[in-house]
């Protein structure tokens, strides 16, 4: 492995020198990579957490009769994938709870309640015969960047005060769509307009507006530290996490993750030498 990425890099640095643009067989990558594949998902639950809001009448009921059709459609094809690990959005220190309730789950006494951990991930796993469901999620290190407390007034007053109003309402009636559009269509087409690579760059542009510009002195970078810390700082070491539970050569992981992770999981899985981004694309085609 280590005359192989040696070679990999004497090539590209060869490459460079003789005045070309590299190639991508030049690139050192290993032999057999992790393939990766992320689905992009709504929030069964609407807990409503983010700055948009979902009004109750565009919520999907994903527990009806005709919604579990629809998902059971979308499963059948995500098996295709075949992981040997499933990957989801709860927090590392809540392993042991996850574990405990998806060993009830096999063994038939819990039902599954409506979070998509359990209705996608859950079912996936043990479809699969896998012995344990993977929690990977995490926060960003702020405190390192900037004093939360000394910060968050003028941030919050920033952020009232409707920077960027134009931009921010055309969000708003994009997210609105989005809304719109799951509601009024089946599950397995609501997915793959959640995760089309120009929805998914959408969502990250969303991080460079309002607070990505505040500073409580000219140059202090607040705004845009707040933002390292708290989203890219956090889905890196999301990716820590999904590189932790699988570094084994030639292994298939499916990461279950709400689709504003997607596009930065997405870049790191593609930036990195050992893994290969597989788009969930291919597996929910018409």
């Amino acid at each position: 492995m280590r005359t192989f990425l040696a070679v990999g890099i004497l090539l590209a640095l060869a490459a460079c020198q003789r005045g070309r643009e590299v190639d991508r067989t030049d690139v050192p990558t290993a032999e057999q990579p992790v393939e990766v594949m992320v689905l992009g998902t709504f929030h069964f639950t609407y807990p409503n957490l983010d700055a948009h809001q979902t009004g109750q009448s565009r919520q999907v009921d994903i527990m009806s009769g005709a919604r579990q059709a629809e998902l059971q459609t979308v499963i059948d094809r995500l098996l295709g994938f075949r992981p040997d690990r499933i990957a989801i959005e709860v927090g590392v220190e809540e392993q042991a709870r996850i574990d405990s309730l998806y060993g009830l789950y096999r063994a038939d006494r819990f039902e599954l309640p409506v979070g998509e951990q359990f209705q996608i991930a859950f079912r996936m796993a043990r479809e699969l015969g896998h012995e344990r469901v993977y929690c990977i999620d995490t926060w960003g290190d702020y405190e390192r960047f900037l004093d939360r407390d000394a910060f968050w007034d003028g941030y919050v007053k920033f952020l009232e005060s409707g920077p960027d109003t134009a931009l921010q309402r055309a969000y708003s009636a994009y997210h609105a769509g989005t809304d719109a559009f799951l509601a009024d269509h089946s599950l397995i087409e609501g997915f793959r307009a959640l995760n089309r690579p120009e929805h998914l760059q959408i969502l990250q542009g969303a991080y460079f507006l309002n607070g990505f510009s505040f500073e409580l002195e000219p140059y202090d970078y607040g705004g845009a530290d707040w933002e390292a810390s708290r989203w890219y700082d956090r889905n890196l070491r999301i990716f820590r996490n999904i590189k932790r539970l699988a570094d084994v050569p030639g292994e298939r992981v499916f990461v279950l993750f709400g689709a504003g992770h997607h596009a930065l999981l997405r870049d790191y899985i593609e930036y990195s030498p050992r893994h290969r981004y597989v788009p969930v694309l291919d597996y929910l085609r018409e």
